[in-house]
């Protein structure tokens, strides 16, 4: 099952400030009032845990994917502990794959239920800058080269 849970029981920073995540080509793809360095990150990948909100919640959260394209079909990923079934979300720029979300079905509430799960976006580590970092010139090849990855076993 995934390590999602409801975003009030995740003790994150929040602030009044929206802030804009771009992906590596400079396309604005992801705001938030959560930074995402604030945010939990899943054991399984490392991928950055995201509850979408349209409107702003109880505890002041708003969080939307704006111009990302989402593929249509789910992806199968071999895990060591299992399988988990993906719906990439990637740039319509670039076309570089930003996170995906979940199959209704590895949540324990909606384990039954089968389709992409809106709610919850787990976002790849390193993919995103912030407007400020954009502007200062962060050096993203630097980012993407301490992301660790896994070798995938046969």
């Amino acid at each position: 099952m995934a390590e999602a849970a409801p975003p009030s029981k995740h003790t994150v920073s929040r602030s009044s400030e929206m802030v804009m995540y771009h992906c590596i080509c400079s396309h604005v793809v992801f705001c938030s009032t959560t930074p995402l360095a604030t945010s939990p990150r899943r054991t399984a990948d490392g991928s950055i845990i995201s509850h979408l909100a349209e409107h702003p919640t109880e505890q002041g959260h708003y969080a939307r994917l704006l111009d990302v394209l989402h593929v249509q079909h789910p992806s199968i990923i071999r895990r060591e502990d299992g399988f988990d079934k993906v719906y990439l979300r990637t740039c319509p720029h670039c076309e570089v794959a930003l996170g995906y979300h979940l199959d209704q079905s590895q949540f324990e509430e909606t384990g039954t239920l089968s389709g992409k799960r809106a709610d919850v976006v787990f976002l790849f580590p390193g993919g995103l800058m912030t407007t400020a970092e954009m502007e200062a010139g962060m050096d993203m090849e630097a980012e993407i080269g301490k992301i660790v990855t896994k070798p995938v076993t046969a």
